[in-house]
């Protein structure tokens, strides 16, 4: 059987859910919302709110968010339409985005993405501009291919997506950092990343991992990718990807790994 032809029918598999939710069966339970989630949610009941064609902006009254409110919508709206466009997805839906003052957590990231609920945070002030493209890719898969479970995924096919990762003056394009890796041979092998994506430096596994996704995305195209996405996690993805590519990761990797040279 072709290779996309088994990643369809991955696809379909993974998404018996669905098909069990149509026959009457009822619908999973919802996942519990993170404490530090349900914090920003609490205080924003009195913010301020207006939407574009696909995001819901919160921020509050007077800050920086309603000043940019424009400069915000335009910068989502058109990274999102590249990555529908690429992806073929019709239906984006609605996306909130939340435009906070400080960090977005205990542990003072400026960004975060929650899939699951179709959120983005990020901070947002009159010296830190966060548009969470990258975060916004994250919810916007995760709504219409569903959550994956391998971080390697998640935070890769963003990245690939968006061809940059970082802020400000920590913002690199994929292409640039991978090809100084390369000069420098520190590409750790993609297995490594698939089981411990924070082994390294992110930085590092950001720019391995966006930069092999998006040669996946170009080589093979995006049913292969969706089957991927969606089924592979940890500890699986090896045999995954074999079953849905039908080639060995080791040799896909050297191909991409020969681009780079």
């Amino acid at each position: 059987m072709f290779p996309i032809i088994k990643s369809l029918l991955l696809v379909i598999i993974a998404m018996g859910s669905l098909t069990a939710t149509s026959l009457g069966q009822p619908l999973p339970p919802a996942p519990p919302v993170p404490p530090e989630l349900d914090k920003i949610l609490s205080d924003t009941t009195k913010w301020w709110m207006q939407s574009s064609w696909h995001f819901q902006v919160q921020g509050k009254p007077l800050s920086q968010v309603y000043e940019d409110f424009n400069l915000i919508t335009d910068s989502l709206e058109k990274s999102l339409e590249g990555v529908c466009k690429k992806l073929k997805i019709r239906n984006a839906g609605l996306i909130q985005w939340y435009g906070l003052p400080g960090p977005v957590d205990s542990k003072g990231n400026i960004t975060k993405a929650y899939p699951e609920f179709g959120i983005v945070v990020a901070t947002y002030n009159d010296t830190s501009r966060n548009f969470a493209t990258v975060q916004m890719i994250q919810v916007l898969l995760g709504k219409s291919w569903g959550v994956p479970r391998s971080v390697f995924l998640s935070e890769g096919l963003a990245v690939a997506l968006e061809g940059a990762f970082g802020q400000g003056k920590q913002r690199h394009k994929v292409q640039e950092a991978i090809r100084n890796l390369m000069a420098q041979n520190r590409i750790p092998p993609i297995i490594e990343l698939t089981k411990d994506f924070y082994h390294y430096p992110e930085a590092q596994s950001l720019a391995v991992a966006g930069s092999f996704l998006g040669f996946l995305l170009e080589r093979f195209g995006t049913a292969p990718m969706k089957g991927l996405y969606v089924l592979a996690d940890n500890n699986n993805f090896q045999a995954i990807f074999e079953k849905i590519y039908g080639h060995p990761l080791t040799e896909v990797e050297q191909e991409w790994l020969q681009t780079l040279r």
